[in-house]
Parts: C-alpha cells; sequence; structure tokens
C-alpha cells in the first residue's frame, strides 16, 4: 500500500515539473519576453557602441589638446620680421636675405628660436615676445601668425616705457667733431673692434685711425683720414670736412641717402630709425617703433602642470579694495572709480592710470602688497575671482598713537660750537644712529672718523673723535672746521637764507650767534598730506608752535576687503 502511494506521488511531482517546464517554454516564446530579450541585448550593443564612442573621442581631444598651444608649452618657431618701412630686421632663415614675402617652409634651412609661453624674460626677441605671446595661444603646430612688436622692447635692455613717447621725427646735428687723440679703456676698444696691435689702422665713426699706442688699461689712438676723405659712419656716407690740429679736433660731415635705414644711438639707447630728411645742419631720422613679424609653429612640448599661481610667480590681479561699511578705498577698474553713486572712503585717491596690479614676483616681499594677500592668491588660475578679507593686523596694522608727531615750526642752531672730542653718547641714541656698539670699534660720525672707547656704568657709549673732516654735513647745514686742538673742536656753520629740510621748506635768518630755522606753512592746512622726518602723514592741528601730523597710514586700524580677478600669470625663466 505504500509502494503505491509512493509510486502515485512521483507520479504527480513529474507531471508538475512537466507542466513548469511547458509553461516556461511557453512564457519564452511569448512577445514580451521576446521583446524584453532584444531590449538588454540592444542595451548592451549601444554601451558598447557609447564606450567606443567616449574613447574615441577623448583620444581625438587629447590629440588636439597636444597639439594646441597653451600657457608654459615650448615652441620652436620659424621667423621673419622686419621694420615698419619694409627694411629687413631679422630672421631665422639663414641661407638668404629673406623678405617680407619670403615662404617659411622646408625649402630654407633655418635657425629655429624655441620660446615658452606665458614666461617672463630680461632681454631680447623673447622679451618683445613675452608682451605679445597670447597670438601663439590656440595655435597649432603648422599654422603662421602675424604680430607687431615694438622695437624699444628688443633694442633697450633697461625700461623701455620712457622710449614710446619719443617724437615720430627727430633732429640730430649733420656735422660731429671728436678729438684728433683719443683713448679708451681696452675692454671697450675690444668690444668695439677687435684686440688692438700698435701700428694697425682701424675703421672708427670719425673714419681711419691708428693704434699709436698700449699701455696696461688703455689704447691710445690717433686719426690718420685726410680732409675729402670718404668713409661710412653710423648714419651711411660722411665725409671728413676739416681737421684743426690747434684745437685737436676732427670734423666730418654726414651725407646718409635719404630713406636708408640704421641703427643709432639715441637719448643714451640704441634704436633702429629711417632718414627722413637732410638739411646743411640736420640730419632728420624717424624712428622705427614696430617690428612686423610672422612666425610658423614647427614644434610643441606641452606643459603638464596646471597653471595656477605659485610662489615666485608674477601675477596680474585686477580688483577693487572696500572698508566693512562698502566704501571703496581703491581700485584698478576706472569705471567704479569714475561713477559718483560707488561710496568712496576718505583714505581713497584717483588715479592718472588704471590698470591691473602687477606684482612682480608674489614672496611677501614688498610691504604695500601685503603678505597675507598675496598668500591667498597662491592657487588661484587666470580669470578665477575671489574675496580676500584682511584683519588690521594683515593689513595696514592697528592705529597707533606715537605714530602722531609733533614738529616745531621753529628751531634754532648755534652759528659757532665747540665738541668735546672724548664725549659720552647715550647708548638708545648711538644704536639708532650707527647700531651695536663694540668697545675697541669704530664709527663714523658727523664730524669724522672716532673711536668707541667703552660703554659706561650710566649707560652711555663713550667714544673720541680720531679725525675732523674740513668740511661737515649737519641735520640742517654744512659746518667748516675753525679750529681744533687735543681736547676739543669748534666748527661753524655756514648760512644759507632757504633749506629744503626732512619736514619741508624753511627759512633762515641769523640773531644772536644763532640760526633761526622757520618751517614754511603759509599755504599748508588741516587735512593736506605732508612729507616728514617720520614719514608721509596727514596734518591735523596747525599752531604757532608747531605741526600736528598724524603718520599712521590711512587704511590703519582697518579691516580690508579685496574683491580680485586674475588677469594674467607668468613664471620666471629661471623657475
Amino acid at each position: 500500500m505504500a509502494k503505491k502511494k509512493d509510486k502515485i506521488k512521483r507520479k504527480k511531482e513529474r507531471k508538475t515539473k512537466l507542466q513548469k517546464k511547458m509553461e516556461r517554454k511557453k512564457l519564452q516564446m511569448s512577445f514580451l519576453y521576446q521583446k524584453r530579450k532584444i531590449i538588454y541585448s540592444g542595451l548592451i550593443v549601444f554601451i558598447i557602441i557609447l564606450c567606443c564612442f567616449l574613447f574615441y573621442n577623448y583620444n581625438e581631444v587629447k590629440k588636439e589638446w597636444e597639439n594646441t598651444v597653451g600657457l608654459g608649452d615650448t615652441i620652436t618657431i620659424n621667423y621673419i620680421g622686419v621694420y615698419e618701412n619694409e627694411y629687413p630686421f631679422f630672421s631665422s632663415i639663414v641661407d638668404e636675405n629673406a623678405t617680407w614675402e619670403t615662404e617659411l617652409d622646408d625649402s630654407h634651412r633655418y635657425n629655429p628660436l624655441k620660446y615658452r609661453v606665458g614666461y617672463v624674460y630680461d632681454k631680447g626677441i623673447e622679451r618683445a615676445l613675452e608682451k605679445i605671446d597670447k597670438h601663439f595661444l590656440g595655435k597649432k603646430v603648422g599654422d603662421i601668425v602675424t604680430f607687431n612688436i615694438r622695437s624699444e622692447d628688443i633694442f633697450i635692455s633697461g625700461d623701455p616705457a620712457p622710449y614710446y613717447e619719443l617724437p615720430e621725427i627727430i633732429e640730430l646735428n649733420r656735422v660731429e667733431s671728436t678729438d684728433l687723440n683719443a683713448s679708451m679703456p681696452i675692454s671697450q676698444f675690444t668690444q668695439v673692434f677687435k684686440t688692438p696691435k700698435e701700428g694697425e689702422i682701424i675703421d672708427t665713426a670719425f673714419g681711419k685711425a691708428v693704434v699709436a699706442k698700449i699701455d696696461e688699461e688703455n689704447v691710445y689712438i690717433e686719426f690718420v683720414s685726410k680732409v675729402g676723405e670718404e668713409f661710412y659712419s653710423k648714419y651711411g656716407k660722411a665725409v671728413v670736412e676739416e681737421i684743426n690740429e690747434e684745437e685737436n679736433k676732427i670734423y666730418i660731415k654726414h651725407d646718409p641717402e635719404i630713406g636708408a635705414t640704421t641703427i643709432i644711438n639715441i637719448y643714451g639707447q640704441y634704436l633702429p630709425v629711417e632718414i627722413a630728411d637732410l638739411t646743411d645742419e640736420k640730419i632728420k631720422v624717424k624712428i622705427l617703433k614696430y617690428i612686423k613679424m610672422k612666425a610658423k609653429i614647427e614644434e610643441l612640448v606641452k606643459y603638464n602642470k596646471e597653471w595656477i599661481i605659485e610662489e615666485g610667480d608674477q601675477v596680474l590681479v585686477d580688483y577693487t579694495g572696500k572698508l566693512e561699511n562698502g566704501e571703496v578705498f581703491d581700485t584698478t577698474y576706472r569705471s567704479i572709480a569714475d561713477d559718483n553713486a560707488t561710496k568712496k572712503a576718505e583714505s581713497f585717491q584717483k588715479k592718472y592710470e588704471y590698470k591691473p596690479l602687477k606684482i612682480n614676483t608674489v614672496e611677501y616681499a614688498e610691504v604695500e602688497l601685503l603678505k597675507a594677500f598675496e598668500e591667498q592668491l597662491l592657487g588661484m588660475e587666470v580669470g578665477e575671482e575671489k574675496t580676500i578679507k584682511l584683519t588690521p593686523e594683515e593689513a595696514y596694522g592697528n592705529y597707533k598713537e606715537e605714530k602722531v608727531k609733533h614738529i616745531k615750526t621753529v628751531d634754532e642752531v648755534p652759528i659757532r660750537e665747540t665738541i668735546m672730542k672724548e664725549r659720552d653718547i647715550p647708548e638708545k641714541e648711538f644704536r639708532e644712529k650707527y647700531g651695536e656698539p663694540m668697545v675697541g670699534g669704530e664709527i663714523n660720525t658727523e664730524y669724522g672718523k672716532a673711536d668707541i672707547l667703552e660703554i659706561t656704568s650710566e649707560g652711555n657709549v663713550k667714544i673720541k673723535q680720531k679725525t675732523v673732516n674740513e668740511e661737515i654735513v649737519l641735520k640742517y647745514f654744512k659746518a667748516k672746521l675753525l679750529n681744533e686742538t687735543e681736547e676739543s673742536f669748534t666748527i661753524e656753520r655756514i648760512f644759507e637764507p632757504k633749506l629744503n629740510t626732512k619736514n619741508g621748506t624753511a627759512f633762515v635768518k641769523e640773531e644772536d650767534g644763532k640760526f633761526i630755522i622757520t618751517l614754511d606753512i603759509q599755504n599748508l592746512k588741516i587735512g593736506d598730506r605732508m612729507y616728514t622726518e617720520y614719514g608721509s602723514g596727514k596734518v591735523i592741528e596747525i599752531n604757532e608752535n608747531e605741526i600736528v601730523v598724524d603718520t599712521n597710514h590711512p587704511l590703519a586700524g582697518k579691516t580690508l576687503i579685496f574683491n580680485v580677478k586674475i588677469v594674467e600669470i607668468r613664471k620666471h625663466i629661471t623657475q
């Protein structure tokens, strides 16, 4: 009976399994199941295609980035430069005289220039390119870029800015002279000519000369040109016009060709010029202020770091500085400075020129730029904006009453004065004037050299004057030595009716063996700023005896809020 029941049970189980199998097969054959399978398969294919597309685009973007000039990149350029009158300036092509029309291609042998975009350079064509290298940004290898650079930026070793405003036409003397017998240091001669040899003939800017003599330091030359002799000088052709042995002079007259281009010394700097016109007495030259350049990018090496502000960078930053009450105390934006609706702080002053602030080196060295301000620029990038808040301690310090100075309007000094050679100076005064006192040492006093004898128990430094200058410079006057003994010396101050003192102009009169010094305060009024022996300050009181000047910085004791925007970041080429 039990076996029969087990058999029936197994039969039912087989039937159940068969039914489930048939139902599952029926489900797989259904439309819904087939549709879901297609969807899943399609989704997998789509994801695979999307990954391939993104990978392809990533490679294309990466390839585009690697081939596009950005900040910090090193580019190799092949270039041609001509002055604004089309006269050739300089070219990287070395196998022919290049003109503006010359192709920058592989048919010409060239000596390319390597240049790092976004760096600070000291001199040469790189320094001129530094001012316009934004023209290279976004360009690719093979691109040709055209731009203008200022000739002053190439030729002038110092600050070229004063030369930007030179007049277009300058008149120079057509006739010039120099000594028939002249000398120059050997080092200078070697730079201009070559190693000197006695008896050698050299070509100078004033004609032919012979090396007559050489000693340990100098080379001596004598001009041997004859009157009427032609030669080439700094402007081009010239002629010897006169030789005057009585005056020991040789005179030459320049006869350059109008339109010729040359490089001459103008106000102590060599600049390119074009001969514009000639008169009997003058040469008119036009300064060639621009050089037209075209450059082909031949190679590119990427800068692989972030272009952000690091210590040592040069930075241009636009900003508006406000007090906590919202009043503007300074800005680099003319629109804000000129906006009458914008509340201005008492210390606000309009500027002649509004431009971004240049921080030459972010190294916390310049007081006016504030260490804490510079610290908060670190890590910022070009175009980024930020609000920087500085406490008084981080900015211009707390307001100090001791910086309110009382300056006497009238002072007096004896005309004659006897000074003991051996005398005591309070130690505090000594340290302020001469530094740390060292017994046995020597100092330079206003009267001459003195020895330090001892530091007394009263807190004084004992010195002994061992020499006295014949002419002495004191607080107000020059003085002369009248008399000297073993123990003392007597001086006499030299009268001057008007003085420029550390506190301004003063008038002097003589009275009872004294000079009375009176400050000129006629045009001074409360609120004016004046320069004093304690620094610049604001006049807060004027009376018969004194001027009271507040030498605290106008922003002392104030919390400062700067809204800044980074305009440019440049790395120094030595970094």
